[in-house]
């Protein structure tokens, strides 16, 4: 039987450009270069993860109610404002502003995209592929993943802009 393709091309396209993190490697260098200290980036990182796990409910809520595909959209398009963030960075409040987009553009994200794959597995009676797939969009985020680690410090002394931008893309 035919696999819909609907939204399956659309999750690897969106879990391979997921992977560009081109800021990884650097993230914390910029921020110390801004003068944000050590126990703040810890701070950051907690703020968060909180702010994931708070808001899981409510944004699995807006995914049911509203759509997934909205769902998932929202969450790119916040999580892109967040790296769009770091350029502008001047202190530690601003840096809780950004922690709490990636939080929410994280859990709007969660569930919402592998549930598209896994409805429009379900919608052919191919339910049991769903692994197969959500693998090879991991493999996807991976590969990208890797590409931009290596990118990244190059884009970095280029212009220390430009990998927050081109993540925030």
């Amino acid at each position: 039987m035919q696999l819909p393709l609907k939204n399956i091309w659309r999750y690897y396209i969106w879990r391979f450009t997921a992977g560009f993190h081109f800021i990884y490697t650097l993230q914390a260098i910029f921020l110390l270069s801004k003068g944000i200290t050590p126990s703040q980036l810890a701070l950051f990182a907690s703020v968060t993860v909180i702010s994931i796990t708070l808001l899981e409910i409510p944004t699995g809520f807006i995914a049911d109610k509203f759509s997934r595909r909205r769902s998932v959209s929202l969450g790119y398009l916040f999580g892109g404002l967040a790296m769009l963030g770091f350029v502008f960075i001047q202190n530690f409040y601003g840096l809780l502003i950004i922690s709490f987009l990636m939080g929410l553009a994280e859990a709007l994200k969660s569930g919402a995209t592998e549930s598209l794959i896994y409805d429009d597995l379900k919608a052919s009676n191919n339910e049991e592929r769903y692994l197969h797939m959500t693998s090879k969009g991991s493999s996807a985020a991976t590969i990208s993943g890797a590409i931009a680690s290596f990118l990244g410090p190059i884009l970095y002394i280029v212009n220390t802009s430009s990998p927050f931008v081109l993540t925030a893309v």
